[in-house]
């Protein structure tokens, strides 16, 4: 069942203009009345769509995840060198700048950006599984490790250029990526797992 363009435009609407109060005031003084008030609807509107504050911000949280999953969930060709696994990535976050920045700046009771790290660690360790399928317990454990140490690296390094705003094209942000991992990370893995 096709869901109503009416409803999407309404809750485009809200979820956009409470990330514009976010912007502006801190969570737990955006009220139900403000936001309505900045939407141009009523209460029950807002109540016909979200049970409350906290579901609308867990719906653009949930939002915002599942189109990065999207993103991240594929072969991740970086592993062997070809860093164009990272341009969907560098790009879902240029696209979602905004947002992301008000949420990251704002103290939330969310946990998008650990949720975002963590997935990223979940496609990398299953690419590194299916390359070492017999690693004992421990091994898997140190390819959880190594796992989450890249895909920190990465996010790091694009929430760095977002936040700090060094004067760096694509090109120049993905050969510094390559560059750490390269240099850093991946002799390490080849050393203890050389199938990776």
């Amino acid at each position: 069942m096709a869901t109503d363009i009416r409803i999407v435009k309404t809750r485009r609407n809200i979820e956009s203009h409470f990330i514009q109060l976010l912007s502006q005031f801190d969570f737990n003084d955006i009220t139900i009345k403000l936001l309505t008030t900045t939407c141009q609807i009523n209460k029950t509107t807002f109540y016909r769509n979200y049970a409350d504050k906290y579901d609308l911000l867990n719906k653009v949280s949930t939002d915002l995840l599942g189109h990065y999953i999207q993103v991240v969930d594929r072969e991740p060709t970086i592993l062997t060198g070809d860093p164009s696994y990272l341009i969907p990535i560098i790009d879902y976050f240029e696209q979602n700048q905004e947002t992301l920045l008000i949420l990251l700046h704002r103290p939330l009771p969310i946990t998008l950006f650990d949720d975002m790290l963590t997935v990223f660690q979940s496609v990398l360790l299953t690419a590194f599984n299916v390359k070492e399928p017999d690693a004992s317990e421990k091994q898997v454990q140190i390819m959880s490790f190594y796992a989450r140490l890249i895909a920190g690296n990465i996010l790091t390094t694009i929430r760095w250029q977002h936040t700090e705003k060094p004067l760096l094209r694509k090109d120049e942000l993905i050969s510094l990526i390559m560059e750490s991992f390269e240099d850093g990370v991946l002799p390490s893995i080849h050393e203890k797992f050389p199938n990776l």
